[in-house]
């Protein structure tokens, strides 16, 4: 099968098919202030859920933009929830799909702090389920980051660390601090401070 056809399979499938996991996720949501109704339902609506052992390299939240740069829809392609592993990757893609969400109609240009939140909310998951799976994962994770991984998961890790410290880690107040702190830090960055 190919992956178009794959993808349309997929999409015909009952959206969570583990209520264990999709409570954790949705309990998980609504404790950080990351549950909004008209949200979760537009991007579970619109996601397309894919086994992770085959198209792992396809996760990912997507959005197209008109000819005029704005925002026209936001798709998520996650894995079915079915462990802590796969509940963490929807999560962090959650967070990516909630925040361009919001930019819907708006113009867009994609940022050096993207990773910053879905980062956060990730290790918060992990901090709150900790689990042989979760720390091998985020083993593998860490050593990817300061390894190989482009500049911004290296800007989402560091300040993940930094916001892990503010007592309100409800999105809306967490998104008003990340584009201060992410310019100080790249400022620190370029004056001889290294990741």
């Amino acid at each position: 099968m190919i992956l178009k056809e794959h993808l349309s399979f997929c999409n015909l499938k009952i959206k969570m098919n583990n209520s264990l996991y999709e409570n954790k996720f949705i309990s998980f949501l609504k404790r950080y202030n990351l549950y909004d109704e008209t949200i979760y339902n537009y991007l579970i609506h619109n996601a397309i859920m894919v086994d992770i052992k085959e198209y792992i390299d396809f996760i990912g939240c997507f959005f197209v933009k008109n000819e005029y740069d704005c925002i026209t829809k936001v798709t998520l392609c996650i894995p079915f929830l079915e462990d802590d592993i796969t509940t963490l990757i929807t999560i962090h893609e959650y967070v990516h799909g909630y925040t361009m969400f919001k930019k819907i109609g708006k113009k867009y240009q994609l940022k050096a702090s993207e990773e910053v939140l879905p980062m956060l909310y990730e290790e918060l998951y992990f901090l709150e389920n900790q689990s042989p799976e979760l720390l091998n994962h985020r083993k593998n994770t860490l050593s990817y980051i300061k390894g190989v991984a482009p500049f911004k998961y290296k800007l989402g890790y560091v300040m993940q660390k930094e916001l892990l410290l503010v007592n309100n880690k409800d999105i809306t107040h967490l998104n008003s601090l990340v584009p201060h702190m992410c310019k100080k830090y790249i400022y620190s960055l370029k004056h001889g401070f290294k990741l």
